[in-house]
């Protein structure tokens, strides 16, 4: 069961009159709640305390709903108006500022009660202990107690029966909510589900958008946090026990009984998409959803896609190598939740899957297999012998590492190299890095100094100021650039030359090297001048502080 980091409420007395004090328990918490003299609780003596995890304790219910319920089910106009809410309003920080951490399961399934909340509609999940199904029929005394609002992200007693049901439901349990759709366009808009399992884990995405020639969802983030992230998956087949293109049940009450409606009475119930198999389910769904005009399109976007999710990942792998192991970050940490690439890793192996099964069912001597193996034989990071090509089969991408606090090329599936491709490695990283630096200080001076201005304009305590503050990043270099110079006077003459070539061919943009023979800083110059100890983390420092420049 998965452990998630709630609010411990804590009071505090004010003035000189003891209040009287009812202590209750909730789902990861417990609270000492101020009654007043007519026994009803006091909220406005409320102070919070937040991370702090205890034993989950067990809770009274009872039959008071947790929101006014206008009607005891859902209608087809009521999805017709969730997936329009879902593709208004649904973005990557659409749970910033409410203390609900999600993860992939759990983001689709709030989702789904936040609107429900929002409408007087009823929302129900079986849950993956116990297997009862837990509603919005329901409350417990302990929520009771606990502030509501009309605002659902102010709503604490809301919240709090949200945050019990994301502790007790994941991925796997989430399949008992939902039924298959039929593959048309009619029933794959926007708060669709694509779940996809695999052993004990798997993948949740809710549908954002439908257009060629991709399907854009948002997911969770894995471990679960506040944030989300878009999800560009091309769809592949999985076989009915292990989810498929989804949407949930509605619950109903009949006789004074709440149960799911069962699968094949929801609309566009259908379980064709099982039957297409692996070898014809891209054929068959690009039918009925008109995406690609071709088999060869389709393997072409899928490539892409595939090499910009690499990409991305080594943009991550890279910073987290910084954050994260050179600045050793705690498990569960902020760091260690931002740069683990767990869910990311999955979803590279199944497009990795895809996009090998696609190839292979081109003829021999098919000009596009030849084209895309010339265009992806280049090296993921410099100086190693991983290519683009060999991430394009599952095999290559289950070596993946998602732990941050590991090499580059461990995080890579690569096995330790020698003294010259780890220096052309870390240079690399430390060079892009450099770049991310740069753009964290020019958003600081943007943000500190606007308009030239030389008198700070910005409160460097502030949470914009601090968000730009380079201190953790500033370490890792400082860091970086002894490992790297230490390695450099290991090289042979030769190795050396080479290493010159490579940093003389980055460029920065901030710093200032005025008796440098280009005529501008390269990473030679930032690992042999003293820029890299003296520059200021500070978003409120000027400019020529922050880059270490006189």
């Amino acid at each position: 069961m998965k452990i998630i980091a709630l609010i411990l409420i804590s009071f505090a007395s004010f003035g000189q009159n003891e209040p009287q004090w009812r202590r209750v328990h909730l789902p990861g918490m417990e609270i000492d709640i101020p009654i007043r003299d007519d026994g009803t609780p006091d909220h406005s003596r409320l102070q919070r305390r937040a991370d702090l995890r205890i034993t989950p304790s067990v809770l009274t219910p009872n039959t008071n709903p947790l929101w006014p319920l206008t009607r005891n089910t859902w209608t087809e106009a009521d999805e017709a108006a969730y997936s329009s809410w879902v593709a208004a309003n649904v973005r990557e920080s659409f749970f910033h500022g409410t203390n609900l951490s999600v993860d992939c399961a759990d983001a689709a399934i709030a989702l789904r009660w936040i609107f429900a909340r929002e409408q007087g509609l009823p929302a129900g999940q079986t849950l993956a202990g116990s297997g009862r199904l837990f509603g919005s029929w329901e409350s417990t005394n302990e929520w009771d107690l606990l502030p509501v609002d009309a605002d659902w992200r102010k709503d604490e007693r809301f919240k709090a029966g949200v945050r019990y049901l994301l502790n007790n439901v994941y991925t796997h349990s989430i399949l008992k909510d939902l039924y298959p759709v039929e593959i048309t366009p009619n029933y794959l808009v926007p708060g669709a589900i694509y779940l996809t399992l695999y052993l004990d884990s798997g993948h949740t995405r809710t549908l954002l958008k439908v257009g060629s020639p991709q399907l854009e969802f948002i997911a969770g983030n894995e471990p679960s946090s506040t944030d989300m992230y878009p999800d560009y998956t091309i769809p592949y087949w999985v076989p009915e026990t292990e989810g498929g293109f989804m949407r949930f049940r509605w619950p109903e009450n009949t006789a004074g009984v709440w149960s799911l409606r069962a699968a094949d009475q929801m609309p566009g119930f259908n379980k064709e998409q099982y039957a297409w198999g692996d070898y014809n389910y891209s054929t068959k769904f690009n039918e009925r959803m008109e995406l690609w005009d071709s088999e060869h399109e389709q393997i072409i976007t899928t490539a892409a896609q595939l090499v910009k999710d690499i990409n991305s990942r080594l943009v991550v792998v890279e910073r987290g190598f910084f954050i994260c192991a050179l600045v050793p970050c705690a498990p569960k940490s902020p760091e260690d939740d931002k740069y683990s690439t767990p869910q990311r890793d999955h979803r590279l192996g199944e497009l990795a899957n895809l996009v090998s099964s696609l190839i292979a069912r081109l003829p021999a001597g098919d000009w596009l297999r030849l084209d895309l193996m010339q265009k992806n034989s280049s090296p993921v990071i410099g100086g190693s012998a991983l290519t683009y090509w060999d991430l394009f089969s599952r095999g290559a991408v289950a070596k993946l590492n998602s732990d941050p606090t590991q090499s580059i090329l461990t995080r890579w599936g690569v096995p330790p190299a020698g003294a010259a491709t780890e220096f052309d490695v870390r240079a690399e990283a430390f060079s892009h890095n450099w770049r991310w630096r740069e753009t964290l200080v020019r958003q600081a001076q943007d943000l500190c100094f606007p308009n030239g201005v030389t008198t700070p304009q910005c409160d460097p305590a502030g949470k914009e100021a601090l968000a730009l503050n380079t201190s953790r990043l500033d370490q890792a270099f400082r860091l970086e650039k002894i490992y790297l110079n230490n390695l450099f006077a290991q090289f042979t003459p030769q190795e050396k030359a080479w290493a010159d070539l490579t940093l003389g061919g980055f460029r920065t943009q901030l710093a200032a090297c005025p008796a440098s023979p280009h005529g501008f800083c390269t990473a030679k110059d930032l690992l042999t001048e003293n820029f890299v100890d003296v520059m200021t983390a500070g978003a409120a420092d000027p400019l020529n502080q922050r880059n270490g420049n006189p």
